[in-house]
């Protein structure tokens, strides 16, 4: 534990950065705790300053020469807190921003004081032993609710579970937790929780026409809740609207600019974002926005730094938007308490997550309160949001790591990785997670002897003298994939075609791959309808499940996407032709390029005489390039269509680019002469030391 004047002068120096002058009453209970360096729970609601109390636990952590983690669940979330704690750590602190699958400058990692990535990422980290991980001595979980998300929550439970065996300190941050106690008993940690906001919160129903607030004031409202945006703007605050889906935001922003008129910031628009880049183009001139995850990370920072810069002053959005990015407003309005699920249908949205909505309200230091306002179009509705929704208790978390699929995964990384050889060594593993904290002995016993059946039935591990995975075990951990996606590769080389379009069909129909869901008049995948009816052979048993006509069609529509990106087709086109977002592209293009690269592995262990055309794939679906152009994608600098244009003029090869010249490069398009310089000097270091890429 650092004295009392470090500790002091570490919080000094952390306001000071922070550019604060004093602290929120539960950061003054909690930063204490945190620069200790104690095990800690903090539980308050949006915009009490949970972060700082993070940063300020890294920031000890560095003072003392000790290495830090910071978790978040979300990528566009992992890029807020890096751009933070370079405002707020000393310049001298090195600071990484890690969240792609698996890339080189991983192997760097060793050498930084600071990560910040997602749990999958950390994950994924661990089970290679980066060498950043056997120093750390902090990790503050962000946004630790996420550990009862039933995708990510597993993996984040499993990442804290490990630190915690290896007595790192632990900061939690969330807004309130229904079972706080609980979790904090979990971890260890000191339990800090309050209602405490730093701007007064006013809550209330709209319905037929009469707006109640909870503190039983109440007022009528002529029209609907587009009244109440009208009166915002006049009154020069911001709003934020929470919408069902992405049409509806889209919708609405587009409708409230043009019939307000107000001035807005104009946006340049690219090729690649297709329709939706104009769209958002009209609506930001109006002084609106809309943001969903559609839209890619470029786009949906420029409409962040829009609105906290007062150019958009009315956003609507979805959920995702709640999900820990800072955009305060003025007033906030749910227009609905429940959302569409694919493969569900109508639910309901849980309690804290309308609770982080409405917690978006009010702007510190800038509003006298805030506003959240839910949206009933029945009596029954709106008695509901106030009982559930606004009064109600915040649900608990509880562990998703014994799902299927989740337990799966994680058992068998824990014996591939060598942590568990026995089936006691894989219960003591797992007696550290909070599903075994919180759940009957028998019932853990239970589930964990059928995944084990389930591995070894499926050859991913064998169970005679002690535990130990097979070669596709091996290779399955390795790449981080679902088993059942390793089935299902291994299944299609037994009765699928040789072409591209079926390795494409077989990566999207891979239960780690969202699919987009298709259209009865889907335009785009008419030609391929018949070309990979041997999914239907693929699928059935408990792993993989029965294929349906609609999965198939999902799959067919995702697999189409897929090969419109191999065949160079200008991701513009893609977006209207498949009606996606560049958002959606560019996560299906990454998640394809992971799953590609698992593909190509376990092919080469299924049907080694398959092994060429299923790397070539992979590598296609990593650069979105046809095969020609594959032989200079390697090369710094070099996208999809800077490598088309350089094909295209005969500089197809490592050792053309090497004999090339400044003024032949410099011609080319979308290559200047810096590009020019660096792509030649490269070839040039390449041919001389006779690199396999050439």
């Amino acid at each position: 534990m650092p004295p009392l004047t470090l500790r002091m002068d570490i919080v000094r120096d952390l306001m000071e950065r922070a550019g604060i002058t004093s602290l929120y009453p539960p950061q003054e209970e909690a930063i204490g705790p945190a620069v200790e360096g104690r095990d800690l729970l903090l539980s308050v609601p949006t915009a009490a300053g949970k972060s700082l109390v993070g940063y300020a636990a890294l920031l000890a952590g560095y003072r003392r020469g000790a290495k830090g983690l910071y978790l978040v669940p979300l990528r566009a979330l992992a890029t807020e807190k890096y751009d933070d704690l370079r405002a707020i750590l000393p310049k001298e602190a090195r600071i990484a921003l890690s969240m792609g699958e698996y890339a080189l400058e991983d192997r760097e990692l060793g050498d930084m004081d600071i990560v910040v990535a997602t749990s999958e990422k950390a994950d994924a980290l661990m089970r290679h032993r980066n060498p950043f991980f056997e120093d750390i001595a902090v990790c503050v979980a962000d946004e630790i609710h996420t550990m009862t998300d039933p995708r990510r929550g597993p993996t984040l439970e499993v990442v804290l579970s490990r630190l915690k065996r290896r007595r790192v300190q632990i900061v939690g941050l969330s807004a309130t937790i229904g079972n706080a106690v609980e979790v904090a008993d979990w971890l260890g940690a000191d339990l800090i929780s309050s209602d405490w906001r730093p701007v007064r919160l006013r809550e209330g129903v709209l319905h037929g026409g009469s707006l109640e607030y909870i503190d039983g004031e109440r007022r009528e409202v002529e029209g609907d809740w587009r009244t109440l945006l009208a009166e915002t703007v006049s009154s020069g605050a911001q709003a934020l609207v929470f919408t069902r889906g992405r049409r509806e935001a889209e919708r609405q922003a587009l409708d409230h600019a043009r019939a307000l008129g107000l001035d807005g910031p104009e946006l340049e628009v690219r090729e690649e974002w297709g329709a939706l880049g104009t769209a958002l183009a009209e609506a930001l001139r109006g002084g609106v926005g809309f943001h969903h995850a559609g839209l890619g990370n470029d786009l949906r920072r420029t409409v962040e730094r829009a609105f906290r810069h007062g150019e958009v002053r009315l956003l609507f959005a979805t959920p995702t938007l709640a999900a820990g990015i800072n955009l305060p407003a003025r007033r906030v309005i749910v227009t609905s308490t429940r959302r569409f699920e694919r493969g569900v249908g109508m639910t309901d949205i849980p309690v804290l997550e309308i609770r982080q909505m409405m917690g978006r309200a009010g702007r510190p230091g800038l509003d006298p309160y805030g506003e959240a306002i839910i949206v009933a179009n029945k009596r029954g509705e709106a008695r509901r949001a106030v009982e559930e929704y606004i009064l109600g208790a915040v649900e608990p978390i509880t562990s998703k790591l014994f799902e299927p699929r989740a337990l799966r995964v994680h058992v068998l990384s824990a014996i591939a990785a060598g942590e568990c050889h026995s089936l006691e060594g894989l219960r003591d593993f797992l007696d550290d997670t909070f599903f075994a904290h919180s759940t009957d002995l028998w019932h853990v016993e239970g589930i964990l002897d059928d995944t084990l059946g389930s591995l070894a039935e499926h050859g991913f591990i064998e169970t005679g003298e002690g535990l130990r995975a097979t070669a596709l075990g091996q290779v399955t951990a390795r790449t981080y994939v679902d088993p059942a996606s390793a089935l299902l590769f291994t299944r299609a080389q037994a009765v699928m075609p040789e072409g591209p379009f079926h390795h494409l069909a077989a990566i999207a129909a891979s239960p780690d791959l969202f699919t987009f869901a298709a259209r009865s008049d889907e335009e785009g995948i008419g030609a391929f309808v018949d070309d990979a009816k041997w999914l239907f052979d693929v699928h059935g048993g408990p792993l993989l499940g029965e294929l349906n006509d609609e999965g198939y069609s999902d799959v067919l529509k995702t697999a189409a996407v897929l090969n419109a990106w191999t065949q160079e087709m200008p991701e513009g086109e893609m977006a209207d032709l498949f009606g996606v977002g560049p958002g959606d592209l560019r996560s299906l293009v990454e998640g394809a390029g992971w799953i590609g690269g698992a593909y190509a592995d376990v092919t080469t262990l299924a049907r080694r005489d398959r092994s060429a055309g299923a790397r070539e794939i992979s590598a296609r679906l990593q650069h979105g390039v046809r095969p020609e152009l594959l032989a200079i994608m390697r090369v710094p600098g070099i996208g999809r269509r800077r490598g088309r244009a350089l094909h295209d003029a005969g500089f197809g090869s490592v050792a053309a680019l090497a004999d090339a010249s400044m003024a032949e490069l410099e011609r080319l398009p979308s290559i200047g002469p810096a590009t020019a310089r660096q792509v030649i000097d490269w070839a040039r270091r390449a041919a001389r030391s006779h690199r396999p890429s050439q």
